[in-house]
């Protein structure tokens, strides 16, 4: 059994846990997923570009937790998460994730404007308009 208190940062200047959370599989993980990506509420904190290295391979696994913080008003959140897992991805998102990236170019929000998160939406349909799932 997993102890998740070894795989998820206890605090900012917390980085050992990576080197455990590296040994684990997605699946194995797939329930503390959600308080991973919270440590991408900044991407100035070390676990930000640690986590979202180490997500960014299944981002489509984890597209419900990533289509929920898209959906949430936290604007900065939106944009660690798409800069940091979707627009450095190499593989294509799914198509629930381009309609939401698609709403946030097209008619985003006072907040996501001000945040650049419609510039980022932009840059990452841009990438993967060419994807056969797109």
């Amino acid at each position: 059994m997993i102890d998740k208190n070894e795989l998820v940062p206890t605090s900012k200047e917390d980085i050992e846990f990576i080197q455990k959370l590296k040994l684990q599989t997605i699946e194995n993980v797939k329930e503390i997923v959600p308080e991973l990506l919270e440590w991408l509420q900044d991407g100035n904190w070390p676990q930000a570009h640690l986590i979202a290295d180490y997500i960014r391979p299944h981002m489509n696994y984890c597209e419900n937790e990533i289509i929920d913080i898209l959906n949430t008003d936290d604007s900065m959140w939106k944009y660690w998460v798409m800069k940091g897992i979707i627009l450095k991805s190499s593989i294509a998102p799914t198509r629930n994730i381009i309609d939401i990236l698609k709403r946030i170019y097209e008619t985003p929000t006072l907040d996501e404007k001000e945040s650049e998160v419609d510039i980022v939406a932009y840059d990452i349909m841009t990438k993967f308009r060419d994807s056969a799932d797109l």
